[in-house]
């Protein structure tokens, strides 16, 4: 297992790739992040919803990153799994699992790695459905084991709406549930997502470690952020840049929140 160093990463290059989305206001960035306040912390994770090419890794480099964030998600075709709610079949998106191959690349370009598992937790329905917490354990483990992450390492699974206090105990049950099956393999399991989720499930004990997300905006992450409890937060995502295909978003280790424990070479 790898301890990521919680050192100031270098000043992002000038020539950092446009905004995804340009319609973000940048002062809302969060302090650190390209474009934002200004910041003792720097940019030192990037994160891909798609498999990472060798020119986005480059470009990771120079933006100062020492670690890449990446997906598990679901597997290929159908599921024989009964589920509350109808769900299609396959990744949210092509590309979006970590594989092998990318691994294998990503640590001979000298990162550390480490993963979230995110399967449309952007809906609220998935955390309505009762099953769909034990199955995405269940596959985070199996990809887990199949690309060797060692034992100790967090798995983050993400929240990835504002979900507010109506939604909150539908979430705590999932986190509940995976908690309970990540933490008797011997992982860790962190919570991507909004200041307020953050807040309450590392007071319920169901979180050890926060990435908070980019959007500013969400239920308590202004304060959340303030409180300094947060271990990653998210910057507003990029373009892809020269010969890349990747879009990416950069991400900022909180110098003060202690070591997160991460996947690298031995």
């Amino acid at each position: 297992m790898f301890f990521a160093p919680f050192h100031a990463a270098a000043e992002p290059s000038s020539r950092l790739p446009p905004l995804e989305h340009p319609g973000i206001a940048i002062d809302r960035q969060w302090p650190g992040c390209p474009g934002g306040p200004p910041s003792r912390e720097r940019v030192a994770a990037i994160d891909f919803s798609k498999q990472a090419d060798p020119e986005a890794l480059d470009l990771a480099r120079a933006l100062g990153a020492t670690t890449i964030l990446r997906y598990y998600d679901w597997a290929e075709g159908p599921t024989r799994e009964k589920f509350d709610f109808y769900w299609e079949p396959g990744p949210t998106l092509p590309g979006k699992t970590l594989t092998q191959k990318e691994r294998d690349l990503i640590f001979s370009k000298g990162f550390s790695l480490g993963v979230v598992f995110q399967h449309r937790n952007d809906l609220r329905k998935t955390f309505l459905d009762t099953k769909r917490a034990g199955f995405d354990a269940r596959r985070a483990l199996q990809l887990a084991q199949e690309l060797g992450q060692p034992k100790g390492s967090v798995i983050f699974f993400s929240v990835d709406f504002d979900a507010r206090e109506k939604n909150i105990e539908h979430v705590k049950r999932y986190f509940e549930t995976v908690g309970e099956m990540v933490g008797a393999a011997n992982y860790r399991a962190g919570v991507y997502g909004d200041g307020y989720v953050c807040a309450e499930l590392k007071r319920a004990g169901l979180a050890s470690y926060c990435w908070l997300s980019m959007s500013t905006g969400f239920s308590g992450s202004r304060a959340y952020h303030a409180s300094g409890r947060w271990d990653v937060k998210q910057c507003a995502s990029r373009e892809a840049s020269g010969r890349s295909a990747v879009n990416f978003d950069p991400d900022v280790f909180n110098a003060s929140s202690g070591k997160l424990p991460l996947w690298g070479l031995k």
